[in-house]
């Protein structure tokens, strides 16, 4: 978005293979652990769960942060697809989209590498 080609760009296009790579084994492994199998469905929703959470932080964490808020977003949004079961959500959009951006949006504020909590931020 910022129209240019720089290191901010290529920093924000690795932090988004890293994050979706990352959420995808955490949430197959995770899957494999609830459901006794592997789905591609699963392996799909993982990196999109990935995409979405990195999406806020992409072009302000570090390739070690992207990694982290992959597999820490899986933990935090794979048991929100149980309670949402019972919904008429057919493509699961809600917890997919909403859950995962709310806490891309919350970890940004960890991870980031300007005035993050982890970082020394406050």
């Amino acid at each position: 978005s910022a129209l240019a080609a720089d290191g901010t760009a290529a920093l924000a296009l690795i932090n988004s293979y890293q994050a979706a790579a990352s959420c995808l084994v955490t949430w197959m492994l995770i899957e494999r652990i609830f459901r006794k199998r592997w789905s591609a469905i699963g392996a799909v929703t993982g990196a999109v769960v990935g995409l979405v959470i990195i999406t806020p932080a992409a072009g302000f964490v570090s390739t070690i942060g992207a990694f982290a808020m992959g597999i820490i977003g899986a933990m935090m949004v794979y048991p929100f697809f149980q309670f949402t079961s019972r919904i008429d959500d057919s493509l699961d959009t809600f917890p997919c989209h909403g859950i995962s951006g709310f806490f891309g949006t919350m970890l940004t504020g960890c991870f980031a590498m300007d005035g993050g909590l982890f970082y020394g931020g406050g």
